[in-house]
């Protein structure tokens, strides 16, 4: 049956005829594979308002044009070709967030983002293995895991750790995070959405925190080597030896948790703050700079001489102009009075005093030794200090990475910097 004159006359017939309620479905059919045996591109071409053949057919609720269209679109479709245009964005029906969108992933940004991708897509042991330089300090433990390397997914993984503390207070009445919340919350972005769409309860949060702290944990060991199931390993027997809370360390796994992902978190977070392209160099920043002296506004205070008030000697907490405590003792000659000046309310000022004391003297001591072993862990240096992709592949993580490009490197150089998502 040849084609009506009154759809003769437009420009676009396919387009027309496809609308055109007339036509039969044979006809449909039969116009549609003889145009495309004579333009095989004709398929794909748009009308004067960008909207393709299929997008019409779709708008006419036309089936047979739907099922014709993919039918002469299979063969390109197979070989990865796009001849009805699905890829290519109709501006008449985008709307101003996809268009955005569109505009964003066209810059130049995006495109190192895409050839990032590209270029980690299909990484192997063998690539990694020919790729990755050689350890020359000799302290690499597995020969992939330097000393510096170690120490920044360590206290990386740490303060991960303790940043997660606070948002346990976001828990309320079993109830689980709101959708807000879980944007807002980095760590929780390392785990699929498949996952969270089912809800994040406090118990997940915990076992998930303490999959960082079984990070921690295993890192503090200079000849372990961190794969994925030697750090599973760990955290299951840290739940069952009390380490960690069983309960919650269970539900975390059950409900699809793993925890490959708080140490892609680790990875990822470590490379950020790394001085090198992927990372801003905060965390050698941190590091570099020499621990204030001791009783300085950075340090903590110095230690008092303390001593039991059982003892009899004063307590040296101030002076006594302004120690409340050592004037009510001198203006009392009584032993009676004296002891009876340590009060319940005095003892638990002493404890906490004591208890302030020793926690500022701790972490001194912790920063300085860890201080320590970062200046030791760059001498001589190593190649493999800042391998964080192969680190990342070698530890068991062989999803392909993820990268976001910001604005400026640690150098200050603008549109370079690249950070992995």
């Amino acid at each position: 049956m040849p084609l009506p004159t009154t759809a003769l006359a437009p420009k676009f017939p396919l387009h027309h005829a496809i609308q055109d309620k007339s036509l039969s479905e044979g006809d449909i059919m039969r116009i549609l594979r003889n145009a495309f045996a004579n333009d095989p591109a004709c398929i794909g071409r748009p009308d004067n308002n960008g909207l393709r053949l299929i997008s019409v057919a779709i708008a006419a609720a036309n089936v047979t044009a739907i099922n014709t269209l993919l039918e002469l679109a299979a063969t390109g479709m197979a070989a990865g070709e796009d001849p009805l245009g699905l890829l290519v964005p109709d501006s008449a029906q985008e709307t101003p967030v996809s268009h955005n969108v569109r505009l964003l992933r066209e810059s130049p940004r995006f495109v190192i983002h895409d050839l990032l991708d590209g270029a980690t897509e299909n990484i192997t042991k063998a690539y990694i293995q020919h790729k990755m330089p050689a350890c020359t300090c000799g302290k690499c433990a597995g020969c992939w895991l330097s000393p510096r390397m170690r120490f920044r997914l360590r206290e990386t993984a740490h303060d991960v750790y303790v940043a997660m503390g606070p948002k346990l207070d976001s828990f309320f009445d079993g109830q689980p995070l709101d959708s807000t919340t879980i944007l807002e919350d980095t760590p929780l972005q390392f785990i699929p959405i498949s996952i969270l769409q089912f809800g994040v309860y406090k118990p997940f949060y915990v076992g998930y925190r303490s999959a960082f702290h079984a990070i921690r944990d295993l890192l503090g060991d200079p000849s372990a080597v961190p794969t994925v199931p030697i750090l599973r390993q760990e955290l299951a027997q840290g739940a069952r030896g009390g380490k960690y809370d069983r309960t919650s360390v269970e539900y975390f796994l059950e409900r699809g948790g793993s925890i490959k992902y708080a140490l892609d978190m680790t990875v990822h977070l470590a490379a950020c703050l790394s001085r090198t392209p992927l990372g801003d160099g905060s965390f050698d920043v941190k590091w570099d700079e020499p621990l204030p002296p001791l009783g300085s506004p950075g340090a903590p205070a110095a230690s008092p001489r303390l001593s039991s008030p059982q003892s009899g000697s004063p307590r040296l907490l101030g002076s006594p102009e302004t120690d409340p405590g050592i004037k009510r003792r001198r203006r009392s000659s009584s032993v009676r009075d004296i002891l009876g000046s340590f009060g319940k309310k005095e003892k638990k000022s002493w404890l906490s005093d004591i208890q302030q004391t020793a926690e500022a003297a701790e972490n001194r001591e912790r920063q300085a030794r860890f201080k320590a072993e970062w200046d030791a862990s760059g001498l001589p240096g190593c190649p493999l200090d800042t391998q964080f992709v192969g680190v990342r592949y070698l530890m068991g993580l062989h999803s392909a990475p993820r990268w976001d490009v910001d604005a400026q490197d640690a150098w200050g150089r603008d549109d370079c910097q690249l950070k992995r998502m």
